[in-house]
């Protein structure tokens, strides 16, 4: 007599994926997936089959995000509890330093969560990780550029330091 396999709807364990079923606790016995269409597999009378249930470890991936900047990162995949690696770079962004990562998009403190090349332990779901940016810091250098050597420009100026993205008040004109 053929028959279906009861269908497992409702068995869950977390991080992980039902896989089948098997004769042997261990998975060295026979194999049935769900549901699967079977016969025979008893051949005495009031006899009873023990199936066990057969898990396989469910994969999440690493995802970076440049969050404004350009490049490519690689998705990793791993299972949960797995030790990662975070990337060390791989994105760019025109006047800022990528200093690590956070799984916000913007982080309300200047740290990243995760710094580059370190390590986090992977959840039962997808990471999504946002590159945390710094902006570049600069001097701006006044120089006094005289156009004719018979003349000769007086006074000095300091440099002034400036952030990237960010509005600079320049000073007066000090040279004469």
């Amino acid at each position: 007599v053929w028959d279906n396999l009861t269908k497992n709807t409702t068995m869950y364990f977390p991080g992980y994926r039902f896989a089948g079923w098997n004769t042997k606790a261990d998975g060295t016995g026979t194999h049935y997936d769900n549901y699967q269409r079977v016969r025979n597999l008893i051949t005495g009378h009031n006899a009873v089959v023990r199936l066990y249930a057969q898990w396989a470890t469910e994969l999440f991936d690493v995802i970076y995000d440049p969050n404004g900047g350009t490049g490519d990162v690689p998705r990793s995949t791993y299972g949960p509890g797995k030790q990662v690696t975070l990337a060390t770079g791989g994105f760019s962004r025109t006047g800022y330093t990528l200093v690590g990562w956070s799984d916000e998009t913007h982080r309300s403190n200047t740290d990243p969560q995760y710094i580059l090349g370190g390590t986090t332990t992977m959840p039962a779901s997808d990471l999504k990780l946002y590159a945390h940016w710094s902006p570049i810091t600069y001097k701006i250098i006044f120089e006094k550029n005289s156009m004719d050597a018979s003349y000769s420009v007086g006074g000095s100026m300091d440099p002034v330091t400036a952030t990237y993205d960010v509005p600079s008040k320049l000073p007066a004109n000090q040279y004469t």
